[in-house]
């Protein structure tokens, strides 16, 4: 869904980018430090100057690793929500009368934030998107939801490589 206009690469060019600007940097490093070592074990003196021009090259060798290794992971993010966006659509929405009537379970703060984001979704996701969403690591993601399928207020089913999750019978907080 790009704007007319918009000339920004689309995720998956843009992590490409980013990786050959990480690989170059770290060639960089190699070959500049390479040469800093062979020239001292061949008992070349290094001046200031020399000195000064490989701290240059490490230095910003270092802030581009950073900066592309940052953007390589938030491009990775990206693509990953874009295709949780894409299965939760093609998955559908649950229907209105499964919201239930009796009363609702206690939730710890961890599963009021996953029911939340669930409901947020239109009541279904993917919990690879939940784990996404959440902030939560996978492991975590995985003993809330255990908790809320015991409690009756999810309901997992597999769904390719990872889990489609319904919530059932609950009503999030606003």
């Amino acid at each position: 869904m790009k704007k007319e206009g918009n000339r920004q690469p689309d995720n998956g060019s843009a992590m490409l980018l980013f990786a050959v600007f990480f690989i170059f940097a770290v060639v960089s490093i190699a070959i500049s430090s390479s040469i800093v070592i062979s020239s001292i074990g061949l008992g070349l003196k290094i001046g200031l100057i020399e000195e000064t021009f490989y701290i240059i090259v490490i230095s910003a060798d270092i802030l581009i690793m950073t900066y592309s290794a940052v953007r390589m992971l938030n491009s990775y993010r990206n693509v990953m929500r874009l295709l949780a966006e894409i299965s939760t659509e093609n998955y559908g929405t649950p229907a209105s009368s499964s919201i239930a009537t009796k009363p609702e379970p206690a939730l710890s703060r961890s599963e009021e934030l996953v029911v939340g984001i669930i409901s947020r979704n239109g009541g279904k996701m993917l919990q690879n998107a939940l784990v996404l969403d959440s902030g939560l690591s996978p492991a975590t993601v995985t003993r809330v939801l255990t908790s809320l399928e015991e409690k009756g207020v999810v309901e997992r089913t597999r769904h390719g490589m990872t889990n489609a999750v319904d919530l059932k019978n609950y009503r999030a907080r606003p």
